[in-house]
């Protein structure tokens, strides 16, 4: 799949497959993810894979209402940050949000590619994420996306254009 057809055709999936997904699939996105750029290279990234079912059940309940759906897929990948291994800017702006939003968008984009479905829930309830996983207390969840293979078509959704969003010189 060339990059524009990804770009244009990914869709957010709600609905999965019971297959599971090959190891090699999760690597592959894994690795699209490990390669992202990030401020200062600091890569402050980890990611969670999740194929037990109780577990991604879990992980379904420690969303906000609306995404539960996550506890339906066959894997789920939650990807986390330490604010404290991260790139800087000087007037001390921390920069892990960004950097998981790069990563975790290479790892998305990477899975449409090889057939999968993924839906970027950011709506998550902390304290049970980090419960669940056993996290440090110096990791933050940052978001999770159910992985496998699509069980449904969604229609693109409505985007601004260009002039909606774009501003030449100054706003």
């Amino acid at each position: 799949m060339e990059l524009w057809d990804a770009l244009r055709t990914r869709r957010s999936i709600r609905k999965y497959k019971k297959d599971s997904v090959p190891d090699e699939k999760i690597e592959k996105v894994l690795e699209a993810a490990r390669i992202a750029p990030s401020a200062d290279n600091k890569q402050p990234w980890s990611f969670v894979v999740v194929r037990n079912k109780e577990k991604i059940r879990e992980l379904g309940e420690a969303t906000y209402p609306g995404s539960e759906f996550t506890g339906n897929a066959p894997a789920v990948i939650v990807a986390c940050a330490n604010p404290e291994a991260c790139g800087v800017r000087q007037d001390g702006v921390k920069y892990f949000m960004v950097d998981i939003g790069i990563a975790f968008q290479q790892l998305i984009l990477a899975a449409w590619e090889l057939g999968l479905g993924t839906c970027w829930v950011a709506d998550i309830q902390e304290d049970k994420i980090r419960k669940a996983l056993d996290l440090p207390s110096q990791i933050i969840p940052i978001a999770l996306t159910p992985l496998g293979y699509p069980d449904e078509k969604p229609s693109m959704t409505q985007r601004k254009g260009l002039a909606d969003i774009v501003h030449s010189e100054r706003w």
